[in-house]
């Protein structure tokens, strides 16, 4: 049987043009099986851009199954904490190479041995003009680690060398850690150059051995390095024939030697012809606004060295705020996203520095920290994120007992090793509608994780932090996570996965995630 809407009445000219400010998944959810003739279009439709960073499973299978590969002109892929094992299950879905029309990858948090179906396959993507990767953020799945991750690094580069020099030339955008390529591959077509790790020196060099960046307009630089990069003259002599330049430099400045620092770049060059203004702050030196800080304590005046013709540029860029015992600032702030209290503070104080109706996010010291707060949906009314810093407790718990949070949707916690099974109970009763959970405390028993999966009955993310030895008998879990989703109730009708990575600051402890969704159907 036929259906029609009133978007049947729209050009499928007029329906792509709208279609083109939509991510994929946005435009199936909106637009899937609404009609026949929007179904016709949604097939013929030849730019889909992809993004599958923070995607739910749900959303992430919907465009599997109902978008082809060469319908797709943008992919960012994205194995973090709350994707965790995307990259396998894409590739159970798709091959790199079948994405013809692909004009921009971006590659986020991979794991190490997703990449060599990417790389191996790269070189195929003709129209490929946008490359974004960062080495340094490989995920490593547990198991034996025969390799320090600087070699696995160095076997990724060596990988990587063939790839480059049939892929690099073709793009106009490429953010890369490291400049080591730019040496010896030619970039006629780049405009866009975003890198990390590389000396001015070194820039130096390439603006020498390499004329074909002669077409480069944008240029983005992170660094850490000495004062040699604090020099205005040198980098109007190498930035000169560029649109946008902006920067961040982790240099030490001698109090004494900021201002001339400083004034190297106010030249007529920085101010008037190019407006680039730029600040330093807590060993920083870094374009503004574009790299203004955007986190700010309750001490805050403003930032003491600039370039800029005042401070209206800081303040407007500050989204998260936090209080800490000491001196109070004057300022008041209207765009404050993130509050994070690190002092408890009565809220009448609160309501005299930050605009409380834009906070999203509430990170506390302790739950009982929550009561300044009620009624939440009047003092905090967008809040659907909390963290809760120190353990929470029996004691915590007996305070809270006659409140329901149902507004949070993304829960951080610790929780007291004592009476914690009945800590654990009354947190489903607090927070009944938690979608994303982050368990600081260190988990000895995946019995602990079951039932706290089990538990909030919305969970579409969940991550775990280990650092003992299970059991003998749970230790196959860390090989063969999988084998525990049948002892997950409330998994039995849907689909999860998980994964267990190694934590590069700390090679005993290991972050256990999980991607959830219950299976739905669209109407």
């Amino acid at each position: 049987m036929s259906h029609y809407c009133f978007f049947d009445l729209l050009s499928a000219e007029l329906l792509h043009i709208l279609f083109n400010y939509f991510f994929g998944h946005e435009i199936l959810i909106s637009f899937y099986g609404l009609s026949d003739y929007i179904s016709t279009i949604l097939r013929s439709y030849s730019a889909y851009k992809l993004n599958f960073k923070s995607i739910s499973r749900f959303n992430f299978d919907l465009i599997c199954r109902n978008i082809q590969s060469e319908q797709v002109i943008s992919l960012t892929l994205c194995d973090s904490n709350d994707t965790s094992g995307l990259t396998e299950l894409f590739f159970s879905y798709f091959q790199i190479e079948q994405f013809i029309r692909l004009r921009s990858l971006t590659l986020i948090e991979i794991e190490f041995k997703s990449l060599k179906f990417i790389f191996c396959n790269l070189s195929k993507l003709n129209q490929l003009r946008s490359f974004s990767f960062d080495a340094c953020t490989i995920r490593h799945t547990y198991g034996p680690m025969n390799l320090n991750f600087e070699n696995k690094l160095q076997q990724i580069n060596s990988t990587l060398i063939h790839t480059y020099a049939q892929i690099l030339p073709q793009l106009k955008f490429l953010y890369l850690n490291g400049g080591w390529v730019l040496e010896w591959i030619p970039l006629p077509n780049l405009r866009y150059l975003k890198l990390t790790r590389c000396s001015i020196d070194k820039l130096e060099t390439i603006t020498h051995l390499a004329p074909q960046l002669k077409s480069l307009d944008h240029l983005e630089l992170h660094l850490r390095g000495y004062t040699d990069l604090a020099d205005g003259q040198r980098w109007q002599t190498l930035t000169n024939s560029l649109i946008t330049f902006n920067f961040k430099f982790n240099i030490h400045i001698c109090f004494d030697f900021i201002e001339q620092v400083l004034d190297s770049f106010r030249t007529l060059f920085w101010l008037e012809e190019k407006q680039w203004f730029i600040a330093y702050e807590n060993d920083y030196l870094f374009s503004i606004p574009y790299f203004a800080p955007e986190q700010v304590n309750s001490s805050y005046q403003s930032v003491m060295y600039s370039t800029a013709p005042d401070n209206t540029i800081f303040y407007n860029n500050i989204n998260e705020f936090t209080v800490i015992k000491g001196k109070i600032g004057k300022r008041y702030f209207t765009n404050i996203n993130v509050l994070k209290l690190k002092y408890s503070i009565p809220l009448k104080y609160l309501l005299h520095m930050i605009d409380l109706n834009q906070v999203k996010h509430l990170s506390i010291l302790s739950l009982e920290d929550l009561l300044k707060f009620i009624p939440i949906s009047k003092n905090l009314p967008c809040l659907c994120e909390l963290s809760v810093k120190n353990d929470i407790t029996k004691h915590a718990i007996k305070r809270m007992l006659n409140y329901s949070l149902e507004q949070i949707q993304k829960l951080k916690i610790r929780i007291s090793n004592k009476y914690n099974e009945y800590i654990i109970e009354e947190l489903f009763h607090f927070f009944p509608y938690t979608k994303y959970l982050i368990y600081k405390s260190r988990i000895s028993s995946i019995y602990i994780m079951i039932r706290l999966i089990n538990g909030f009955e919305h969970l579409l993310n969940a991550s775990f932090i280990s650092c003992g030895p299970f059991s003998n008998q749970e230790e196959t879990f860390r090989y063969n996570p999988d084998l525990i989703v049948s002892r997950i109730k409330r998994l039995t009708h849907g689909t999860s996965f998980c994964r267990i990575y190694h934590l590069s600051n700390n090679g005993s402890e290991f972050i256990i995630n999980w991607w959830i969704e219950e299976q739905v159907s669209l109407m």
